[in-house]
């Protein structure tokens, strides 16, 4: 008897990531779609506290990074769901206003990529829930 069917689990509440709790800082190399020239940069991203920030060399201490090149503020985006783009290794965020171009990055490996997407949705859901309290503190006052 060969069990190979899966079956689908419920969500339960606790699966769900609280937005009120701070993801983990995330740092690693990834490379980035240049805006002007399509040509691709290699760049040390640090994401923390729903901001995503590129460098163009790291360092142990913070800021982590040196030349700040680029700060997202997370709220601001969203995360393309499904692209995958060169052999299953791409990301992309999109401005939720289309203020600015999308963001489309590479890592070196499939694995990565997906550890990259879970701490960008969490980091995303954080900083839109800081964002709305934010606005909601200030207009109750």
């Amino acid at each position: 008897d060969d069990n190979t069917n899966s079956t689908p689990t419920a969500t339960t509440k606790s699966d769900v990531p609280n937005p009120a709790i701070v993801p983990e800082k995330m740092m690693g190399w990834l490379s980035k779609e240049g805006h002007v020239v399509k040509s691709w940069k290699s760049r040390y991203f640090v994401m923390e506290n729903g901001i995503l920030i590129y460098y163009v060399n790291p360092q142990l201490d913070p800021p982590y990074g040196v030349t700040e090149k680029g700060k997202l503020y997370l709220h601001e985006y969203f995360l393309i769901k499904g692209f995958t783009g060169k052999e299953n290794r791409s990301i992309m965020l999109s401005h939720r206003d289309n203020a600015t171009k999308d963001l489309l990055l590479e890592a070196d490996t499939t694995l990565i990529r997906d550890d990259w997407e879970k701490s960008l949705t969490l980091h995303i859901e954080h900083g839109v829930y800081i964002h709305k309290s934010r606005k909601n503190f200030i207009n109750i006052s």
